[in-house]
């Protein structure tokens, strides 16, 4: 009987001895499961390099716990020495609580699924450029400001003035209509430009000239490129032609009156050139300009010049 009793209390004592050693392992996993949890979470915001050395550095110290955990004491009871295996031992997830799941490795607890990435760079904004460019438009906003104070005070101090254009002649070499109503011209245009500015020249590039009589067209031709001086005055040879032209309605009955009676007709001439404007140093850029200009003449029987009534001319941007 004291046997017996011997062997009880031995046994019990062995129990607890072993219950002991279940319950400090079992805390010393759980610990150890918390701590590769936040070094996964951590090396999840490190570089790759450094989070394949955590790995490499985790692997070996499961390795060192394996081969400590073969010296372990003996189980002797079946109920309370028994130590769950790696597939059914559970440890908390990073957030539900739910199982962690073997990787196959021999590394419990630990998440492989999820590959380490390496973060991204945060985005900084670029303030340098941005100001650079406000930089810029605020001084290209000071030039123009700027350049259009120059102009005004030269406007006002220069007080230009547009030049004044009139017809001085008009040589005809061919003015003829037929009786079915078709006419042919060639007339040579003399046009006076006067400049009386002090300080602004002008210059004219090449353009083109069209002449008409009561809205219908009787000839076309070219105006050659000239410039102008200040308080100069520039004549401009201007030659229209037109052949074969029909005429209908009432520019026929009233131009085969006119040249019957030899009575004054009135032609329109129109020239579409560009012009640039130098006042003092300074030259500005090409401007489209429209001179039209209003002629009385005669027509004379025989080729020779026209004897001019009136001529008006206007100049305005088309």
């Amino acid at each position: 009987e004291r046997e017996r009793e011997r062997e009880e209390r031995d046994l019990s004592v062995g129990g607890e001895k072993v219950a002991a050693w279940c319950s400090l392992r079992a805390k010393r996993e759980v610990i150890s499961t918390h701590i590769r949890i936040k070094l996964h979470t951590y090396a999840r915001t490190l570089p790759l390099s450094l989070s394949l050395s955590l790995s490499l550095s985790h692997t070996h110290t499961h390795t060192h716990n394996t081969h400590t955990d073969t010296h372990s004491p003996p189980q002797t009871h079946s109920l309370l020495l028994h130590s769950p295996s790696m597939e059914d031992r559970v440890y908390p997830s990073y957030n539900n609580g739910g199982a962690a799941q073997n990787n196959g490795n021999g590394y419990k607890g630990f998440n492989y699924s999820y590959p380490l990435q390496q973060p991204e760079s945060p985005v900084t904004p670029r303030r340098g450029r941005r100001r650079c460019c406000i930089c810029c438009c605020w001084s290209l906003l000071v030039i123009i400001i700027l350049l259009c104070i120059g102009a005004a005070l030269v406007y006002f101090l220069m007080k230009p003035k547009a030049p004044k254009y009139t017809i001085g002649e008009a040589t005809v070499t061919t003015f003829n209509l037929t009786s079915e109503n078709r006419l042919t011209t060639d007339i040579k245009f003399v046009i006076k430009a006067s400049n009386p500015n002090k300080q602004v020249k002008f210059f004219f590039s090449s353009g083109s000239v069209e002449t008409s009589y009561e809205g219908a067209d009787i000839g076309e031709g070219s105006i050659p490129a000239f410039q102008q001086e200040h308080k100069s005055t520039t004549l401009v040879s201007v030659q229209v032609r037109g052949r074969n032209i029909a005429l209908k309605g009432t520019p026929a009955s009233d131009l085969k009156k006119g040249l019957s009676k030899k009575s004054n007709i009135t032609l329109k001439l129109k020239a579409k050139t560009h012009v640039r404007v130098k006042i003092g140093s300074l030259k500005s850029w090409k401007q489209k300009i429209k001179l039209t200009c209003d002629i009385s003449m005669t027509v004379p029987s025989k080729a020779g010049k026209a004897q001019i009534t009136s001529s008006t001319c206007k100049i305005k941007n088309p």
